[in-house]
């Protein structure tokens, strides 16, 4: 379920379900240090992607527009469904869940799910509960919120197919899950980080920085950053002449054919023009001294 702004806005005051895999590490795009400083509020807000173009790129965006056709058809296996739920823990846990739909027989979430990649990694046989550990974890979440009976019936299209899953209630799962929330709640009341997890660099990138403020480093931090630069610098030089001396024994040829491996190509690609928006950014540089 795709949320609304004010969603966002009122999330600093809570866990949505689709958080829970990032406090278990399972989660890519986001971890459990990075919901804390969203919390806190230390981290700077991303800017929306508007452009139609970048838009089609973005999973997310995919599946927010794919989402109510799977739910049309999940409804002919699951009967009517109840869109756009919002459903807050029972037991007055911190922690609400943003469901893409409600079973109306049995009160069961919904939660659509697309793929847009041939890797179908964690993905088991149809009518199976076999999922990705991510959308494992937000069906436990979804049915600690719903009751800790209910099944979370998983709709999915994968590639070109549309199959369904269903993720059985795991009471050592939603324990855990109890866990972490309310041990990920003391962080922020406490306003300290978790322990034992760091940001993905994406998040730390946006942290909010105090302008003039200065703090002491670790030179052995810092030489390890320093080193690893260099290592890709020659790493990157080595690519570009390795490169250069395919290219050249390709000669005029756009085709490489390979008797014992990959062939090879260099066909023209075309790239539209667009306007790059004005923005502000950090940079992470050595300073000799």
């Amino acid at each position: 379920m795709p949320i609304t702004e004010q969603q966002r806005k009122e999330r600093k005051n809570y866990l949505g379900d689709s958080d829970v895999p990032a406090l278990f590490g399972a989660d890519k795009y986001k971890t459990a240090y990075g919901l804390w400083m969203f919390r806190t509020g230390k981290l700077e807000e991303e800017e929306p992607v508007t452009e139609p173009q970048e838009q089609a790129k973005s999973p997310a965006y995919l599946g927010t527009i794919f989402e109510e056709p799977i739910i049309q058809w999940a409804e002919g296996v699951l009967g009517p469904i109840k869109r756009d739920v919002e459903v807050w823990n029972p037991d007055g846990l911190n922690l609400v869940g943003h469901l893409d739909g409600l079973r109306r027989s049995g009160l069961e979430p919904v939660e659509a799910k697309s793929l847009w990649h041939a890797d179908r990694t964690g993905w088991g046989e149809s009518g199976s509960e076999e999922v990705p550990d991510r959308t494992y974890l937000q069906c436990q979440a979804h049915i600690l919120n719903c009751g800790r009976d209910k099944v979370c019936n998983v709709p999915a299209l994968l590639l070109s197919r549309l199959t369904m899953y269903y993720v059985e209630p795991n009471p050592e799962v939603m324990d855990a899950i109890l866990a972490k929330v309310a041990a990920f709640e003391e962080c922020v009341q406490r306003d300290e980080p978790p322990q034992n997890v760091l940001p993905n660099i994406g998040e730390v990138k946006r942290m909010r920085r105090k302008v003039g403020k200065t703090v002491a480093v670790n030179q052995e931090l810092v030489g390890k950053c320093q080193k690893l630069r260099e290592e890709a610098k020659q790493i990157k030089k080595e690519k570009e002449i390795a490169e250069a001396e395919l290219l050249a024994k390709m000669g005029d040829a756009e085709y490489g054919i390979n008797l014992s491996g990959p062939d090879v190509t260099y066909y023209e690609q075309e790239r539209k023009a667009y306007e790059v928006k004005a923005s502000k950014y950090r940079v992470l540089r050595f300073v000799k001294k």
